[in-house]
């Protein structure tokens, strides 16, 4: 076995990389487009940019992937619900990169349909002008095909794209399970040497991390490793809920989106149902399906893979557990009706507690109000009071003041009193010289009459 790619080396070409990451389905792609949709401006001091997605707030989840130039080719998303169209976006993605040199990364897993087809090359050409001249590789995480088989009928039946049973969509895998012929045919256009492929496989994984490990890929994993990254699910669903919704029997109740929406948020949220931590596949079937891909994986291996990396494709060991059994429905359709007959009421009941916990705080709330009411007119008396106060204290200071300068007149009325008295005890002690004091003044005014 020869050592697969781990990433691309670049021998001293200074030209930009775009890293087109096809996916697969449910191999960590959304949670990986939304790191890096969270972080490009951490990404863009960098040097790694991830472009304008062009977001669609239709699409849920899946607005941080770059669907709308996947679905240049169609898909499962109406492009006229985009803000510009496919083309648009691509003549805008091509002048971001033609503009600034460093690593560029396009993510949608849309590409896994769309390549490895009669006109994948063609697809390979067109983007590879439209990033020239920029080097264009390829980042495509694969999975365990018998793993790969029970999580991508779950993701399809819950999104209403397969109506079928588990045996029918066993019975016509689809073809980019053969990664070796998927990636041979991408090889037309572009390099071996440039096609990164990786198992996945959490303990693989740098830390048990899938960006680290995605980093690691492209040859930076040192520049986000401590980034923060916010928790998603894109859950699958549990056996008991997928054998229902791929059971035909079912399909009018699957019909009516919302309706679809109700029995998923209820079913998938129980996990007492009978079956529902259960495998889909059986380990004899497992079997059968790694054996189906066995060359294919070993030519893989031989091609792509490092050999720990190959490693995780080989078949597990038995478990013993026992798989679900999807010809005993456990559930007719009368059964999930009357089931949601019961969680329909059970809903009625919580929300009219809800009601009633709304009341009841509605009326502690108005209780509030009228309290603080209460407290802000006795607030306002209280100013008053404090107001008269201040003015009652004026009024005595006031008053003080005046008792004050009465007490000052007083004192200066007794002091004169005083002197007065002790002028009139002096007269009467020396009445002659009062006598001559007064004919002094008498004479004086006789002789000078004009004074």
């Amino acid at each position: 076995m020869t050592q697969g790619n781990d990433s691309i080396v670049t021998s001293g070409d200074e030209r930009s990389t775009v890293y087109l990451h096809i996916g697969f389905s449910k191999t960590g792609t959304t949670a990986l487009q939304q790191f890096f949709y969270n972080n490009r401006d951490h990404f863009d001091r960098q040097g790694i940019y991830y472009p304008d997605n062009f977001r669609n707030p239709e699409n849920g989840y899946s607005d941080w992937g770059h669907h709308i130039l996947s679905h240049k080719w169609g898909g499962w998303l109406n492009p006229k619900v985009f803000p510009i169209t496919p083309d648009d976006a691509w003549d805008r993605t091509a002048e971001l990169i033609a503009g600034k040199p460093g690593s560029y990364i396009i993510s949608s897993e849309r590409f896994q349909d769309i390549l490895g087809k009669p006109d994948s090359a063609e697809i390979l050409r067109f983007i590879e002008k439209k990033v020239a001249p920029s080097r264009l590789a390829i980042v495509a995480y694969i999975r365990r095909q018998d793993d790969f088989a029970e999580s991508h009928y779950k993701e399809l039946v819950k999104n209403n794209f397969h109506k079928g049973t588990f045996s029918e969509y066993l019975a016509n895998l689809p073809a980019f399970f053969r990664y070796d012929e998927f990636l041979e045919s991408c090889c037309e256009v572009v390099a071996k040497e440039n096609i990164i492929v990786r198992v996945y496989n959490r303990s693989l994984f740098p830390g048990g991390s899938i960006f680290a490990d995605f980093l690691d890929a492209i040859g930076t994993g040192e520049l986000g490793a401590n980034l923060h990254h916010e928790a998603i699910t894109n859950a699958s669903l549990n056996s008991a809920l997928a054998s229902l919704m791929g059971n035909k029997q079912m399909k009018p109740l699957w019909a009516e989106k919302t309706l679809r929406h109700e029995l998923y948020q209820f079913f998938n949220n129980r996990t007492d149902l009978v079956g529902a931590n259960a495998p889909l596949l059986s380990e004899g079937q497992r079997a059968d399906i790694l054996a189906q891909f066995a060359d294919s994986n070993a030519r893989l291996s031989e091609r792509f893979l490092p050999t720990q990396q190959a490693r995780a494709l080989e078949p597990p060991a038995a478990t013993g557990v026992e798989s679900f059994n999807e010809n005993r429905p456990i559930y007719s359709t009368n059964d999930v009706k009357d089931l949601l007959k019961a969680a329909s009421q059970e809903r009625d009941v919580a929300l009219q507690e809800r009601d009633v916990a709304l009341q009841e705080r509605d009326v502690a709330l108005q209780e509030r109000d009228v309290a603080l009411q209460e407290r802000d007119v006795a607030l306002q008396e209280r100013d008053v009071a404090l107001q008269e106060r201040d003015v009652a204290l004026q009024e005595r200071d006031v008053a003080l003041q005046e008792r004050d300068v009465a007490l000052q007149e007083r004192d200066v009325t007794l002091q004169e009193r005083d002197v007065a008295l002790k002028e009139r005890d002096h007269a009467r002690k020396y009445p002659w010289k009062y006598i001559r004091y007064s004919w002094n003044i008498r004479y004086s005014w006789k002789a000078n009459p004009k004074k």
